[in-house]
């Protein structure tokens, strides 16, 4: 995701210091994934409700996680 983003954002003339803040946010988007079972992540078919809760929950990981690591920018609200 974060080559797309980039490429896009580089498309678009944005500069080139905020193409890399869209690569870095873009390559740690589903970051919080990490967290969810593989099993629910490579699912064949519908997800039923409790799995669904769970995927939906993958950005509040990434967040809580990535809010106490310093970059450039704040990557954290992105993810």
């Amino acid at each position: 995701m974060g080559l797309l983003a980039v490429s896009i954002s580089r498309r678009m003339g944005l500069k080139d210091r905020l193409c890399e803040n869209i690569r870095t946010s873009g390559l740690l988007h589903d970051f919080g994934k990490l967290w969810i079972s593989s099993e629910i992540l490579s699912k064949p078919g519908r997800l039923n409700y409790i799995e669904f809760e769970m995927i939906k929950e993958h950005s509040k990981l990434g967040y809580e996680v990535l809010k106490e690591v310093e970059f450039d920018f704040p990557i954290a609200p992105t993810t």
